[in-house]
Parts: C-alpha cells; sequence; structure tokens
C-alpha cells in the first residue's frame, strides 16, 4: 500500500499529469496526444463506479455511446462485453441491488465495451473474499485470452502469481523488481519490501 501503483495508472491514463518523465500508449503519448491514447484504453478503476439507479445494461448502453459506439455498433459493443464478463442474468437489476461481485463484473463490462487495446484493472478483487478473488482472477485470465493487452495492479502478490506474463514490483513509487512471476517471487529485493525487512537483513 502506497507505493504508487494507482498514481502511476492515473498518470498512464492521463488522469493524472506526469511530473516527468513520458507515458505512451500503443505508440501514442499521452501528454501530447490524449485523445488517440485513451481510445484505446480501458479502465477500471479501485472501487468500479457506477450509477446505483441505473440497470446494468443501461448503463453499458450509456458507456458505449460516450464512447461513440450508438445504435446498433453500440448495441452489438454491449452483447459482446456482456458475454465476455457473464452478465446476461443481471441486465435489468438495478446496479444497487448486485453483489460486489456482479458489480465488479459490470465495471469490468465498460472497460471493454469500446474493445481497447490495453485493459487496465486497479485492484479489480478489493473487498472479496477467497473465493470471489479466485473467480475474478479466473474470469480476468478469459478475457486476456481474447486478446488484450492486460495491465492488473495489485498488491497481493500471491493472488495475480497465476495470471500475469511478467510482474513489476514498486516500493515508494522506483521500480525494485521486474520479471516473470518467479524470478520476481525469489528476489531478495522484493522479499525485503513485502514484509518490510530492512534491506541489509534481507
Amino acid at each position: 500500500n502506497g507505493a504508487g501503483k494507482s498514481t502511476t495508472m492515473k498518470m498512464v491514463t492521463g488522469f493524472l499529469p506526469a511530473t516527468s518523465g513520458s507515458v505512451s500508449v500503443c505508440g501514442f503519448d499521452v501528454a501530447t496526444q490524449p485523445l488517440a491514447a485513451k481510445e484505446r484504453i480501458g479502465y477500471l478503476p479501485e472501487g468500479a463506479p457506477g450509477y446505483s439507479d441505473m440497470t446494468p445494461e443501461g448503463f453499458l448502453r450509456f458507456c458505449a455511446e460516450v464512447r461513440g459506439l450508438t445504435g446498433e455498433a453500440g448495441r452489438k459493443a454491449v452483447a459482446r462485453a456482456v458475454e465476455r464478463t457473464n452478465l446476461q442474468g443481471v441486465l435489468r437489476q438495478p446496479l444497487e441491488t448486485l453483489s460486489k461481485g456482479f458489480k465488479r463484473r459490470v465495471g469490468l463490462a465498460q472497460a471493454i465495451v469500446h474493445n481497447p487495446d490495453v485493459l487496465i484493472l486497479d485492484e479489480p478483487a478489493a473487498g472479496f473474499n477467497p473465493a470471489e478473488k479466485q473467480e475474478l482472477m479466473e474470469l480476468i485470465r478469459q478475457i486476456r485470452g481474447q486478446g488484450y493487452t492486460v495491465l492488473l495492479i495489485e498488491h497481493d502478490m500471491g493472488l495475480v502469481m497465476g495470471v500475469t506474463d511478467r510482474i513489476v514490483v514498486l516500493d515508494f513509487g522506483k521500480i525494485i523488481a521486474t520479471g516473470t512471476p518467479a524470478e520476481v517471487q525469489n528476489n531478495p529485493d522484493v522479499i525485503a519490501a513485502y514484509l518490510g525487512v530492512p534491506d541489509d537483513a534481507a
């Protein structure tokens, strides 16, 4: 917690300006070509915000329209997102009546409704019990197999070990390790940071 994960992703998505360095998404600079970069990003911020009095169907149609998908294109986009996130059974229920798991699925569906190249998920399993977390990770694994580049922000390293190809570990805003899950898991710098052990004692 407090390592800079969410802040970094807010800079990647253009919600926060970077004070130094640069960010590009699919070759587009977030600072100088913000619309082109954002068109290629699907973003699920922490907490999966939505409008409680709307249904998933209405909310996804709204999100599709915001992304410029109207008419038949919008209907197809919503249907595809619903199928990929298994929301068929709750489409006409108010969002406020849904479980945490289904609310997060709705958030995930809005993030992919425009079929982005890059999908950014900020702690999507926060507040879930272990069974719900595993169910969501399986859903993310399935979506990842559908051609998306997925950036998953998570402070529970054990949760993402079976989902990711590559892990980047931040500690107080600095990258302390990057590599495959196996490489990162056995990195002494990561072990020290994760357990709060002083460097000279690791």
